[in-house]
């Protein structure tokens, strides 16, 4: 996210931002580490940062160097501004590690979470398919009224293991994120794995079997003012009924295959 952030700066100000680098690694079972950093913040009074968020614990170390870093060198640092697509739990998180600093007089943290409050996977939930714990998984509850009817249009995406993939694989190396998308897809062909299960582990369609009425009263959004929500749940159930007719063989000959030889 920080190449687009970068970019939308420059065009609201009418000026390159001075950009900051920070490089982490986090093997499994280990805390973060910061592997590369340039710091360009000696006279900064704002700092924006983009990145996901899935268990919040790489911005959580960011955070705490920063907050180490800043005093002497850049002592003028009075906000940092986050722009983030990211899981509910992990923004909570985040914002319990800024807390639990106890830090009253370092900058201001704010957080901007783009289209939904994701969900990650439930680790009691045993699938036949592979999951990451950091996986962003989809729920109308918490998300942005146009980004659910969007995301219900978008079929061909659907379905997929996480709401978004890793930018750095898909913009430096698509090769290899093609392969890795195609494989998890071969994989549930091999594993029988219907798309009717996708729609309830990985797309986030269950409460769309409720009746119109119910799944107003467990949508946050649904009775705001200018929101079509007998639209949207219409959609949604919609989707769930292809979801549990459409063979799985049939969805991969129709979005993937034909997706990764064009893409």
């Amino acid at each position: 996210m920080s190449f687009g952030l970068e970019d939308s700066l420059a065009e609201v100000f009418g000026t390159d931002p001075t950009v900051s680098f920070v490089g982490t690694d986090r093997s499994a079972g280990t805390p973060v580490e910061l592997t590369y950093e340039r710091w360009e913040l000696s006279s900064a009074t704002v700092l924006f940062l983009g990145d996901i968020i899935g268990t919040g614990m790489t911005l959580s170390r960011v955070l705490k160097h920063l907050r180490e870093y800043s005093p002497a060198r850049c002592p003028g640092l009075s906000s940092v501004w986050i722009f983030t697509i990211g899981s509910r739990l992990g923004i909570r998180k985040l914002c319990e590690s800024v807390a639990a600093s106890g830090e009253r007089n370092g900058p201001r943290i704010n957080i901007v979470a783009f289209e939904s409050l994701f969900e990650l996977p439930d680790p009691a939930t045993r699938t036949a398919f592979e999951r990451f714990p950091f996986d962003l998984v989809r729920s109308p509850v918490h998300s942005a009224p146009e980004y659910e009817a969007a995301r219900l249009r978008s079929v061909g995406s659907l379905f997929e293991r996480c709401a978004i993939y890793d930018g750095g694989v898909r913009a430096f190396t698509p090769d290899e994120h093609r392969k890795l998308r195609l494989g998890w897809w071969q994989n549930l062909a091999e594993q029988e794995v219907s798309i009717a299960e996708l729609a309830d582990l990985t797309a986030g369609l269950s409460l769309y079997e409720m009746p119109l009425q119910d799944w107003i009263a467990r949508i946050p959004w649904a009775d705001q003012p200018g929101i079509d929500a007998e639209a949207t749940h219409r959609l949604g159930r919609e989707v769930l009924l292809m979801a549990r007719e459409l063979p799985l063989e049939h969805y991969i000959a129709k979005f993937i295959i034909s997706d990764t030889r064009t893409s």
